[in-house]
C-alpha cells in the first residue's frame, strides 16, 4: 500500500464516511422494511408549519385502530411549499383523498406509524457511489505504489 500519510489519511477519511454513511443507509432500509401493514385512518387533523419564510410543510395528526386499540401519529410531509397558500391547496388536495388515506404501521409495535412510505433510492445510490469511490481510490494507491516501486 501507499507509505505517503497524507494519503492514508484521505483514504482512511473516506473508507469512514463510507461505512458511517452505509450504516445510516441500511437504518433507512430498516425503516422502510418495518413498516409492514396499511390500516385505514379513523381521524385525521392537518396543519402547516412554518420553518422558514420560504418554507411551509404541512403536518397530519392522525388516530388508528389496530388490533382493539387506539393510536395516534403525526408526520411531516415529505414536500414542502414555498407560501402559506400554496400548502393548504396541498392539504385540501389531501383532504379530498382522506377516505383512501391509509398509514403504514409496523405490526410488531403499532406505535411506529406514518401516511408516506417512500423507499430510499437516494441513500441507496449515494452508497453505492460511496463504495465505488473508496475502491477507486484505493486501487490507486496500490498503482501508484506499484509504479513507486517498479522505479526503484
Amino acid at each position: 500500500m501507499h507509505q505517503n500519510r497524507f494519503w492514508l489519511i484521505f483514504l482512511l477519511t473516506i473508507a469512514i464516511c463510507t461505512v458511517v454513511y452505509t450504516l445510516y443507509s441500511f437504518y433507512q432500509l430498516y425503516q422502510y422494511d418495518r413498516l409492514d401493514r396499511q390500516i385505514p385512518i379513523q381521524k385525521i387533523e392537518w396543519s402547516i408549519i412554518e420553518e422558514s419564510k420560504e418554507k411551509f410543510i404541512p403536518k397530519a395528526n392522525f388516530q388508528y385502530s389496530f388490533q382493539g386499540n387506539t393510536y395516534s401519529g403525526q408526520t411531516l410531509w415529505d414536500e414542502y411549499y414555498l407560501n402559506a397558500s400554496t400548502a393548504q391547496e396541498a392539504i385540501d388536495r389531501l383532504y379530498s383523498n382522506q377516505l383512501q388515506l391509509k398509514t403504514w404501521i409496523d405490526s410488531s409495535n403499532p406505535h411506529i406509524s406514518t401516511l408516506q412510505k417512500n423507499f430510499p433510492l437516494k441513500q441507496c445510490i449515494y452508497m453505492f457511489f460511496l463504495w465505488i469511490l473508496t475502491i477507486y481510490f484505493y486501487g490507486l494507491g496500490r498503482y501508484v505504489n506499484s509504479l513507486g516501486s517498479r522505479s526503484r
